[in-house]
């Protein structure tokens, strides 16, 4: 028997839904019909008040006067719930579960039903004429019709309300004759009417409060999925800009490798043509960089070589093409020239900016570079004879001592 009890007080606690999301929402929503809201417990009291005033008119005992102190005990009960609900706004689960107790739900409904059928029979036992009588179940029917609405979030209140009254209140109208007997009949009509009406309302209700969670739920994640999904081709175009700059630029430097600028120079001596004008090859090798490799490490000779590359794009234009090929060897692309003789000033300008010592802290180096370059078409006609051609230019101006540029010559 024990068994069947739980397992009752287990479903009507869990109704149908036995899964967390929709859990959490059945004690939502009997947390607002019970605790949120002040207003019906005011209401009450006022009823209360109103009746337990008409009853006085008629007769004054001893037993409506703890019935009046019953009814106000039970819902300054309720209105202090609702104050301590305010007061704690945020509510651990252990109280929740203890709040959201089958019996304690359920006790709800069975105090406001007994303070009722107390009262009622107050009026039938003690000797009250039939004019209060009617009075008297006039104001608890409108009370239990207020309560339809009001507990169709929470029908377990409803329905101990309706149990602990419906079947003693029938029998007390049935003993007192017509017309009571055909009241007693209408009231419990009325009461199975409410209670499928509340039932269906309720299933609605909370069928409709689920849809929106799970609504809401998808949505979330379905906006966290497209964050996630934007945040992975965000990554994915990065990686792939990161791929294509390390296939065509330097690690170090960042300046473009061999491949990129074997097809600017294609480009500069395809543009020479069509123009007729010059383009320049510019091979630069440093000057006893070895040296400072070895001595130092090679940390030190990287933050020179960065330094290099920062000074070769100061002394050059924006449309010329600055790459590093290897070690310590750069080339620079001068394209557009209408003068051969215009390449010789920006030679001059890379040999004054690397005669310049290298800062590295309290280090200091002198680095200068020697320069071979080759001029379209004498040079070369072909993007390899040109680089060649500058980089035998470039071991000339070593054999000079280097500081210099040389100018390839057939």
């Amino acid at each position: 028997m024990n068994f069947i009890i739980k397992q009752f007080l287990t479903k009507i606690k869990t109704g149908p839904y036995s899964s967390p999301i929709k859990l959490k929402i059945y004690r939502s929503l009997t947390d607002q019909a019970l605790y949120k809201e002040i207003d019906p417990s005011l209401t009450a009291l006022l009823i209360g008040f109103l009746t337990y005033i008409e009853i006085l008119f008629y007769k004054q005992t001893l037993l409506l006067h703890v019935w009046m102190f019953l009814y106000f005990l039970y819902y300054v009960a309720r209105i202090v719930s609702h104050y301590l609900y305010l007061k704690s706004k945020l509510l651990s689960e252990k109280t929740k579960e203890t709040r959201f107790s089958a019996i304690q739900i359920a006790m709800w409904g069975f105090f406001g039903g007994f303070v009722w059928i107390f009262f009622l029979l107050i009026l039938f036992i003690q000797d009250y004429p039939p004019e209060a009588r009617l009075l008297g179940v006039w104001n608890f029917s409108l009370f239990t019709a207020g309560l339809l609405l009001r507990f169709t979030f929470s029908p377990l209140v409803y329905l101990c309300y309706i149990i602990i009254i419906g079947i003693p209140l029938f029998f007390l109208f049935i003993a007192q004759g017509i017309p009571f007997i055909i009241l007693g009949i209408s009231l419990m009509v009325f009461f199975v009417f409410s209670v499928v009406t509340i039932n269906n309302y309720y299933s609605i209700v909370f069928n409709s409060f689920y849809l929106q969670y799970e609504y809401k739920r998808v949505l979330t994640r379905l906006k966290k999925l497209n964050k996630e999904l934007r945040m992975e081709i965000h990554r994915r175009h990065k990686a792939e800009a990161k791929l294509k700059l390390s296939a065509t630029h330097d690690a170090l430097t960042g300046l473009p490798n061999r491949l990129l600028l074997q097809d600017r120079v294609n480009q500069a001596i395809l543009a020479s043509e069509r123009n007729h004008s010059h383009c320049a090859i510019l091979f630069i090798d440093l000057d006893k960089f070895k040296v400072v490799n070895d001595d130092y490490g090679h940390e030190i000779g990287d933050k020179i070589l960065k330094k290099v590359a920062k000074r070769l794009k100061k002394t050059i234009r924006a449309v010329d093409t600055i790459g590093r090929i290897g070690g310590d060897e750069f080339i620079v692309l001068i394209s557009d020239l209408e003068k051969e003789e215009n390449v010789t000033v920006i030679a001059q300008k890379i040999i004054k900016s690397f005669a310049e010592p290298y800062i590295l802290g309290k280090l200091s180096f002198m680095c200068s570079a020697s320069i071979g370059i080759a001029i379209f078409p004498k040079g070369g006609r072909k993007h390899m004879e040109l680089i060649k051609n500058a980089d035998s230019a470039m071991y000339e101006a070593k054999n000079r001592g280097g500081s210099c540029f040389v100018f390839y010559k057939p």
